[in-house]
């Protein structure tokens, strides 16, 4: 995964791990699953945040 300084903000998902901060570019997943933002959404908030 590429850090956070090396994207542009408006479209990744922050998160840290330890003490790295880590990012997910949000665009590329919506296309590699073919899914909204909205829905990619729901399922951080269902899974990942709420865990």
């Amino acid at each position: 995964m590429e850090r956070c300084d090396s994207m542009p903000s408006h479209q990744v998902l922050a998160f840290t791990l330890g003490e790295e901060q880590y990012c997910i570019d949000i665009e590329c997943i919506t296309q590699v699953v073919n899914r909204s933002r909205d829905d990619l959404a729901s399922i951080f908030r269902g899974g990942v945040l709420n865990r």
